[in-house]
């Protein structure tokens, strides 16, 4: 799978790093090589960054026996400053990478607030066609750029879309969530230089593609930076390359070269249901154990034996299945511990959803899970205003979040807008 390192600037915690880099379908920067600790220092700059190692236990040392990445890759390479890490206080357990392009490691404690490098790999299509637009200069194609647009009058994120005839038309995201506590207002945007003309919800998520189908119109926002574009909005498409490059990675053999690289993958964590996972390496110690913890629980908050977790030699390593408690949705990890709970030998943090989709650095394979999804925002496709006719009807489309398929649309009496969820 493709990723992509990306300057977060925001000045927050680790954990609160960790929380937003797996929303957009990622996680804090793991380094496997020279070239990769070169991309983190060249993006970071003049800045310190969070990056993604966890100290294991409360020992201290460079290596694999100290330290583990977050997304579970594994430990190959290190560039530690001269004298770290030296968990300064007893408390130093996670990791920054030091500024002025030095690429050397601190180990910090996880309550420094500054900005991260995060590592994504959630796919994104490599360009999107706009068409059907009423404002017809928005329509033709445009093609990913990981970069901002220069136009930030939104405070759009990095990661955006450009149209490849007209450099003042671009698509880009909003994080509501972040900068103003409301997720809910997530959205793609097609903007120009006098404002947003369309847009497409996204369910509260960010690091998800512009959604296909039939955009919104803005001009009821009300707001003078989104003057709207004319009617009718248009509709996005991916290109077919694109769909047949996601159905392909969906459909890797878990037995897979990117599947065995990481000591757990995550088969299945859907709410309701308990964690399904693989142990592609576990420690040969007769007490070691696996469990699963919220992200923020103590590596010490182990809880009853056969609620939390497990011993190893009772489970079978290549079908786990755990229960996270109530099966609820949020941030939870999976941790081996290598004899007794004492020291912590593998973390894999990843995030349960409402919407029962998980955000990891696995993918469920797409033939083995259909949801439907209920929906309860539309966009107006006709009514027979003037036709005479006694009873009032009109249909609806209902406003479909990425990821997911339109199978048809909402008629009603009248011509108000749809009060329930189809």
């Amino acid at each position: 799978m493709s990723s992509e390192y990306r300057f977060v600037p925001e000045a927050m915690t680790w954990d609160e790093h960790n929380h937003r880099a797996m929303k957009m379908g990622g996680h804090l920067a793991s380094i496997t090589n020279a070239e990769e600790n070169e991309q983190v220092a060249r993006i970071a700059g003049e800045r310190s960054v969070w990056i993604g190692g966890i100290r294991k236990g409360e020992g201290n040392g460079p290596g694999a026996d100290h330290w583990y990445w977050s997304d579970g890759r594994p430990w190959t390479y290190t560039s530690w400053a001269r004298g770290e890490p030296n968990n300064h206080g007893g408390s130093e357990n996670r990791m920054q990478l030091y500024g002025q392009h030095s690429g050397l490691w601190n180990d910090v404690g996880e309550g420094w607030r500054g900005p991260a490098v995060y590592r994504i790999t959630a796919s994104m299509p490599p360009s999107v066609t706009v068409s059907g637009a009423g404002s017809t200069e928005v329509n033709g194609t445009y093609v990913f750029e990981s970069g901002e647009h220069e136009n930030r009058h939104w405070g759009t994120i990095a990661g955006h879309y450009q149209h490849t005839q007209n450099p003042e038309l671009f698509i880009a995201l909003q994080d509501c969530g972040t900068d103003h506590q409301r997720p809910e207002w997530n959205k793609w945007m097609i903007i120009s230089k006098v404002g947003v003309l369309y847009a497409a919800h996204t369910g509260g998520k960010i690091g998800v593609p512009p959604r296909e189908g039939v955009w919104e119109n803005v001009e009821g926002w009300g707001n003078p930076g989104a003057p709207g574009g004319k009617h009718p909005a248009p509709t996005v498409y991916h290109p077919p390359d694109a769909t047949t490059q996601t159905q392909q990675h969906l459909n890797i053999d878990r037995s897979s070269t990117f599947a065995s690289d990481e000591s757990i993958q995550v088969l299945e964590a859907v709410s309701g249901k308990p964690v399904r996972f693989k142990l592609n390496n576990p420690p040969n110690h007769n007490d070691a154990w696996v469990g699963i913890y919220p992200t923020g629980a103590p590596d010490q908050d182990h809880g009853e034996h056969n609620q939390r977790w497990k011993y190893i030699r009772d489970i079978d390593v290549n079908n786990v299945s755990l229960s996270n408690g109530g099966w609820a949705e949020g941030d939870w990890s999976i941790r081996v511990f290598s004899d007794g709970g004492y020291t912590l030998a593998e973390r894999k943090d990843f995030t349960i959803h409402s919407e029962h989709k998980i955000h990891s650095t696995e993918s469920i394979p797409a033939e083995e899970k259909f949801e439907f999804v209920p929906i309860s925002e539309y966009d107006e496709v006709w009514n027979d205003s003037g036709s005479g006719a006694e009873q009032d009807v009109s249909v609806w489309r209902p406003r479909v979040p990425a990821g997911c398929h339109l199978i048809g649309m909402t008629a009603k009496n009248g011509h108000s807008r749809p009060t329930f969820s189809t």
